[in-house]
């Protein structure tokens, strides 16, 4: 650079020795220094003040005194220029300085707050096949991120503190301030890069000596998720040309595997095919055949045990279930029926055991009016009506409970037309009599035991739990009446044996 430099100034000596007279020498010296003073970036300095020198010596010597005052008013302009030029880049110096100075301190300040900016900032993406050691990537790349910006900042700012013209002992001591702070930043981010670096090959080592395995297409996209995430990643050199390596080796061992396997689906083709025919070929005859039904959940058992591809299962599944439809449709229409059938069936007794309720209180209501023959025939018309009826709950109880308490006048009617009567074989009647009361009685208890359960056992609503409680009387009633008629009989065949 100082032989560049020197250069202009060589040619003002050569040309200078060529002139003889001092006029001629000043001009050649007063053009030099102007001519130092015009360059396009900086001005020649050097150039000009060794000029300038030159000149003032030329002064000494003897010229008409005019001229030596025109030269020495261009001398003196051209020293006036100098200096205030030296003034405006003294000033332009000085600002550069102070600017430098604060972005050093905005690097330093940053560089003691590091901590709370690594806890701001956004962590990086893992991918998944990397999650087991997420968390020390985001750790490592979140701080060799920030290291970046150091380092770069610091590099930039080096490169600028080179081209600004400050005096040596200012840029001196910048160059130290930036050498310190690279000493913070520099041998930090070399050893995330190392750590970072052994992270991610010991992973990819690892990745790589999986076993290859269908599906192949998840593996691959781990491999592209590996590649890209080595791309984001600050890893050394080495690091980064290995991993790649490695994992451009496990593609190819993929792909490999994956022409293994295309030839052998293309061997296995010529089998499905012929699996196909043969149970599309059974699917065929269902049409015609009426145990199709069960015919067509062995086909699907049988479909799932043949050597079939994905497509000629889901071609004979569609068909198994096209043939299926139909059936399945007409069994829907019959248990449709059946169920409309079964609710008109049930209709049909409720209001045949209404029907039943309404009878049956007309004939306990007017049981006295009804001569013996009479009562017996409404009585075993009504037990033929309940025994059709295939109804259940509390109406169906009810209608027990009135027929027999019908039984009960029926026998009533029988021990007075014994006593009016008076037969031979009175004694022997009224022991069957007595027999038939006896049954009557344990029937009447049993049936007041099941009604308590029922009270106290079952979720009733008010209106069921209401009508048991009245069949409970009814039947303490009954109860009472029985046990009146035994006491009764006892006493007259007690009279009779007497």
């Amino acid at each position: 650079m100082q032989e560049t430099e020197l250069e202009p100034y060589k040619q003002f000596v050569l040309d200078l020795d060529g002139k003889k007279k001092i006029e001629e020498k000043i001009r050649l010296c007063l053009d030099f220094m102007r001519n130092a003073l015009s360059q396009e970036k900086t001005p020649a300095f050097r150039d000009f003040w060794q000029a300038k020198r030159t000149c003032l010596d030329f002064f000494k010597e003897k010229m008409p005194p005019r001229i030596r005052t025109i030269f020495w008013a261009e001398y003196v302009e051209l020293s006036d220029e100098i200096r205030r030029l030296n003034e405006v880049l003294n000033e332009e110096s000085s600002f550069a300085g102070e600017q430098m100075d604060l972005a050093i301190q905005a690097i330093e300040k940053d560089l003691e707050r590091k901590e709370l900016i690594l806890k701001e900032s956004d962590p990086i993406e893992v991918p998944k096949v990397l999650q087991i050691n997420a968390k020390m990537y985001e750790v490592m790349q979140s701080e060799l991120g920030l290291f970046n910006t150091f380092t770069g900042r610091l590099n930039a700012l080096r490169k600028e503190l080179i081209q600004i013209n400050l005096r040596i002992k200012q840029k001196n001591r910048l160059f130290e301030t930036l050498s310190k702070l690279g000493d913070q930043a520099f041998p930090r981010r070399k050893e995330l890069v190392k750590e970072i670096s052994i992270l991610f090959s010991a992973d990819i080592t690892l990745f790589v000596e999986k076993e290859i395995v269908p599906p192949f297409f998840e593996r691959k996209e781990e491999i592209k998720a590996l590649q890209s995430f080595a791309k984001v990643l600050n890893l050394s050199t080495r690091a980064f040309t290995e991993t790649r390596q490695k994992l451009s080796e496990y593609w190819d061992q993929i792909k490999e595997k994956e022409k293994e396997q295309h030839k052998e689906r293309a061997e296995k083709r010529g089998i499905y095919k012929e699996n196909f025919e043969i149970i599309d070929a059974k699917i065929a005859s269902l049409k015609e055949d009426p145990q199709a039904e069960e015919r067509i959940d062995a086909l699907f058992k049988e479909i799932k045990e043949l050597e079939l591809g994905r497509e000629e299962v889901k071609i004979l599944k569609k068909r198994l279930m096209d043939v299926k439809k139909p059936i399945e449709e007409k069994q829907q229409r019959e248990r449709e029926e059946q169920k409309k059938a079964a609710g008109l069936e049930q209709k049909r007794q409720l209001e045949a055991q209404q029907q039943l309720l309404d009878h049956s209180l007309e004939v306990l209501n007017q049981a006295e009016v009804f001569s013996l023959d009479a009562l017996v025939e409404k009585w075993e018309a009504l037990v033929k009506g309940e025994k059709a009826l295939f109804a259940k709950g509390i109406e169906k109880t009810m209608l027990e409970s009135r027929i027999d308490t019908i039984a009960d006048h029926i026998q009533e009617k029988k021990w007075q037309n014994l006593l009016e009567e008076n037969p031979e074989d009175l004694s022997s009647s009224l022991h069957v009599l007595l027999d038939e009361r006896h049954k009557a009685k344990r029937k009447v208890k049993e049936s007041l035991e099941a009604h308590r359960r029922t009270v106290g056992g079952s979720a009733l609503s008010l209106e069921e739990s209401m009508l048991y409680q009245e069949l409970i009387g009814e039947e303490k009633l009954r109860l009472d009446t029985v046990e009146t008629m035994i006491e009764e009989i006892e006493e007259k065949l007690f009279d009779l044996e007497e």
